[in-house]
């Protein structure tokens, strides 16, 4: 359907036939890319047997004062002198939303 062009709009608009050809066409083109398989070879993402590791990220940096997320004030998990503007989980976790439901 790319590369149709409009009535109306100073060019030659498709005829009846030659319209139809190509939604049958683009049907076929599609039935045939929706037959493929693609043989799954390789594992896309590593999953950590250790789970000491896996839980390393979920823990707070160390001992001593908490930076105040930037947001709502509550406590995050970055020491007081962290260098730009800290988030709490929950603020960094709706920030991620609103980032991904923008577009």
């Amino acid at each position: 359907m790319v590369g149709r062009t409009l009535s109306g709009m100073g060019e030659h608009p498709e005829t009846e036939a030659e319209t139809a050809a190509a939604d049958v066409a683009d049907v076929a083109d599609a039935a045939a890319a929706a037959d493929r398989t693609w043989p799954v070879t390789e594992q896309v993402c590593e999953v950590s047997a250790d789970p000491g590791q896996a839980l390393r990220g979920l823990q707070p940096g160390g001992p001593g004062e908490r930076a105040a997320c930037v947001l709502c004030g509550e406590p995050t998990e970055y020491p007081a002198d962290a260098p730009g503007s800290p988030l709490c989980p929950v603020c960094t976790w709706q920030q991620a939303q609103r980032a991904a439901c923008s577009g």
